[in-house]
């Protein structure tokens, strides 16, 4: 499985191809990426299906689309057959109005979740008491959707801009929704749903900074990025390490047990 997971990944960053060695730095360098596919490979298989799956959006081939994230329900991970109805969302021009509408939805929501999920079988959550921690790094991924949201149109344009304009004001929607949230559980289950959208910053990031006609700005913010990156995957390692199991790291000499 691990090696279908790079394959899906390597065939993502190769296609939208803005800048191959920052994609997959990213990936490998940010937690909720590479790393948290220790402890979930099949939701994480079937995220990377659902970003193959986009560029069916932008083709108009609702056929294959459909198909691409049933077969990833089926193989991978169920959770993937929610995202069917964004084919009719992803791929159109969301109006101001539109997306302020869907920030109060999503407040308004957020606040009458507990109510809402109190009808439904999943009432079980609700009553599961587990400490979530919401970590400072995920304000700062909601400030950056922001930023993003907020300067879009100053943005050049670049390929699959308007999916990835889209993707990101759902990225930002979910992670909202876990900052209104205090019940763990639920807090975990969003972050989940929201991997499917924060998984396009592998390549979001680097086409909003090969957009950047600047020369010297786009150097500069080369760098920047490779020093936050680095500087986030040590913190990563050494101080979080033991959330993802990665210390104190054991050898396996039992590979055929």
């Amino acid at each position: 499985m691990a090696v279908v997971m790079q394959i899906l990944v390597y065939n993502i960053i190769k296609r939208y191809n803005y800048s191959v060695w920052i994609s997959v730095f990213i990936y490998y360098c940010i937690s909720p990426f590479y790393i948290a596919t220790f402890n979930g490979m099949r939701q994480y298989l079937a995220i990377a299906v659902f970003i193959v799956a986009l560029k069916y959006i932008e083709q108009k081939k609702i056929f294959k689309y459909i198909v691409f994230l049933l077969l990833g329900g089926f193989f991978f991970h169920e959770s993937i057959l929610v995202f069917i109805p964004l084919y009719y969302i992803l791929n159109k021009t969301i109006s101001i109005k539109g997306k302020l509408l869907a920030f109060l939805l999503t407040i308004a929501g957020s606040l009458a979740i507990d109510e809402l999920i109190s009808y439904t079988p999943y009432i079980v959550y609700l009553t599961r008491d587990r400490e979530t921690h919401i970590s400072s790094f995920t304000y700062i991924f909601a400030g950056i959707s922001i930023l993003f949201i907020i300067f879009w149109n100053k943005l050049n344009s670049f390929k699959s801009k308007l999916i990835m304009e889209n993707m990101n004001l759902f990225c930002f929607l979910s992670l909202l929704v876990v900052l209104l949230q205090s019940n763990g559980v639920l807090i975990q289950m969003t972050l989940r749903m929201n991997s499917y959208f924060f998984f396009v910053y592998i390549i979001l990031v680097p086409a909003v900074i090969s957009s950047i006609k600047n020369v010297h700005m786009r150097i500069g913010m080369y760098f920047s990025l490779h020093l936050v990156l680095l500087l986030y995957l040590v913190r990563t390692i050494c101080f979080n390490g033991h959330l993802y199991d990665l210390v104190p790291y054991s050898m396996n000499f039992n590979l055929f047990k």
